[in-house]
């Protein structure tokens, strides 16, 4: 069996898709990627197979092979987990997700806790309106994108990722140094950007978001600048929080505001680092969730 390109049927009759890798034998953990991306985010080492974990990634919906759900919130998907844990006869699991996987992985937290073990968000945003400026701390790039996704009409969105995908697809290097290396904006993610194993894997696989277009990329967007469907102060949970004070993209605040209101957490905040810190940590998250 393909186990990089897996489907089951939920009760609503959408397809979803989802990645196993590691040790199939091993220890159940679930993996929510970030956006855009798919089931085939991971930093690509046998970490995961050395440490006796099963990874399991899903498609979010309207990405790779999962199908599109209009109107879907943050708490809709630990619904989808539980169908495609029992599907693949898992009762507990751990559960870490990374940027924009962060909110998903509270909302399991919060709706699924006695299916859950250990969970963990890395570099998760808070729900954007934490603050009376949810920009402070991100670098101009950044902020200037999600502006024109506040803004800009759908049309306009969609227009603007589908230039984006056809840069992609006419030359993937070229893209990743635009789309990637130009959004490094310290030497630490540029050494992992330029990881030529990480490299090549990312540049393989980075069009599987829009395998199905732009829709699924979109309503991400929305969800991530929109208020959350639950408050993370219900969430009972023990939760591991990983933050880097260089990211320019979810700055460290975010993590020091879920800190705040988490009732059971860890918090694990780093010097320097940057984004794509939370893949140049990768095994140390899989220890970690190992207990060892």
């Amino acid at each position: 069996m393909d186990k990089d390109n897996q489907t089951i049927t939920l009760k609503d009759g959408r397809k979803l898709g989802f990645s196993e890798h590691g040790d199939l034998n091993g220890k159940p953990v679930f993996f929510m990627h970030g956006n855009p991306s798919s089931r085939f985010l991971r930093y690509p080492d046998d970490s995961a197979k050395n440490l006796g974990l099963r990874i399991i990634t899903p498609d979010r919906p309207g990405m790779g092979l999962s199908d599109f759900k209009p109107n879907r919130k943050p708490m809709d998907l630990p619904d989808d987990m539980v169908q495609l844990a029992d599907h693949l006869k898992i009762n507990t699991f751990s559960i870490f997700g990374a940027s924009a996987g962060g909110v998903y992985t509270l909302a399991c937290a919060r709706k699924i806790p006695e299916r859950l073990e250990k969970v963990v968000v890395l570099s998760g945003g808070a729900p954007f309106n934490y603050a009376a400026d949810p920009f402070q701390g991100m670098a101009k790039n950044w902020k200037k994108i999600f502006v024109m996704f506040q803004k800009f009409p759908v049309w306009l969105q969609k227009l603007m990722l589908w230039i984006g995908k056809r840069k992609l697809d006419k030359d993937p290097e070229a893209a990743y140094q635009k789309m990637v290396l130009d959004s490094c904006h310290n030497e630490a993610d540029k050494k992992i950007a330029l990881d030529p194993a990480l490299k090549a894997w990312v540049i393989g696989h980075s069009g599987e978001s829009m395998r199905q277009g732009t829709r699924g990329v979109i309503h991400e967007m929305k969800i991530v600048l929109s208020p959350w469907d639950f408050n993370p102060a219900d969430i009972k949970k023990h939760v591991d929080l990983w933050y880097w004070e260089d990211d320019p993209l979810v700055p460290i605040q975010m993590g020091k505001y879920l800190a705040s209101v988490i009732p059971n957490n860890t918090t694990h905040f780093f010097p320097g680092g940057g984004h794509l810190a939370a893949l140049g940590a990768w095994r140390d998250v899989l220890k970690s969730i190992t207990g060892k």
